[in-house]
């Protein structure tokens, strides 16, 4: 099904039901700490690297609950922060959304899953990330998966080894007034949406540059989703929307969706039903602790029955994708 384009476009992409949350790690019986029980108000958790109870992000987010608000402090963390189940529903971490680069979270040289991702959040709803600048992580800078619900904002992501603001399998999000850059894929990316009946949930992507990356924006298997005032620019791609039987649920009638570049040319996404064995056999990605490329690599760009016409750059006033 083909829709009008003019300043927005409709398409049509549609996901797989969310894995199974991560259980929580509880201390062992002979010795269950001194976790103290959360206020319904909740607390005000200050991080620094001097001067304040908690040195890391990390040992904050072991005494917060959903309720809770961690206060990041200027300065520069080693560490990867792992968000990880629903006893953090809620929850919200502020830097410094006037200046993010002040608070600043650095991979390089950070070992194990810790190097992977600057934020990761794995099956917490209505968590709240804003004002931190992230880089040199292997994976990727800004991570939320089995999500419903999430504030993306006010962030930097530079030079992460494959996506700088990312969500997956997630719905009713929000990515605004931040950018991302020199990142080894997409400096954004929503992918394998969640099919929803009734009324939508939809994710809007509002005020966000990208620049300096092989692709401005990736939405495969997208759905529900709103680019409003952002800009796409010097990427390798602009904008690519497209569907990939390597995940799951992609259109199954064969459906083409136009896109337009700034230059006026048009790029055509394609996707056809796949075979009853190939459907069998399809797996998807189901994110772990240890989340790493594996959910998203450049195999599916290069595998993707989607041809795109390369420009200078791609600004989006309003752009839509919806279900068909």
């Amino acid at each position: 099904m083909i829709k009008t384009l003019s300043l927005a476009v409709a398409l049509s992409a549609v996901a797989f039901a969310a894995p199974p949350a991560l259980a929580a790690e509880y201390p062992p019986p002979a010795n269950p700490g001194k976790v103290p029980a959360a206020s319904k108000k909740g607390r005000k958790l200050v991080v620094c690297k001097r001067g304040c109870r908690y040195k890391t992000i990390r040992a904050a987010i072991k005494r917060a609950t959903g309720r809770d608000l961690i206060v990041v402090r200027p300065g520069t963390y080693r560490e990867g922060v792992q968000i990880l189940g629903r006893r953090y529903d809620g929850l919200r971490i502020v830097g410094d959304p006037k200046n993010p680069r002040r608070v600043r979270l650095d991979g390089k040289g950070v070992r194990g899953a810790g190097g992977q991702n600057a934020f990761f959040v794995n099956a917490a709803d209505g968590v709240t990330i804003r004002g931190f600048y992230a880089r040199n992580y292997k994976a990727n800078c800004f991570f939320v998966v089995n999500a419903d619900g999430y504030t993306l904002d006010r962030l930097v992501a530079e030079r992460c080894g494959v996506y700088g603001i990312y969500a997956f399998n997630s719905k009713g999000g929000t990515m605004s007034n931040s950018e991302a850059y020199y990142n080894n894929d997409s400096g954004f990316y929503i992918g394998q949406t969640p099919p929803q009946k009734g009324r939508k949930k939809r994710s809007f992507v509002t005020n966000v540059k990208s620049y300096l990356n092989v692709l401005g924006f990736s939405g495969t298997n997208m759905r529900y989703v709103t680019i409003r005032r952002s800009q796409f620019f010097n990427n390798g791609v602009g904008i690519v929307p497209n569907a990939l039987r390597t995940e799951k649920y992609p259109p199954r009638k064969r459906t083409s969706s136009p896109t337009t570049t700034s230059s006026g040319t048009t790029s055509t996404t394609t996707a056809e039903r796949p075979s009853r064995s190939r459907r069998a056999d399809r797996q998807g990605c189901r994110p772990t602790r240890s989340v790493s490329a594996s959910c998203s690599s450049e195999a599916r760009a290069r595998s993707s029955r989607t041809t795109a016409s390369s420009g200078t750059g791609w600004s989006a006033s309003a752009w839509s994708s919806s279900s068909s």
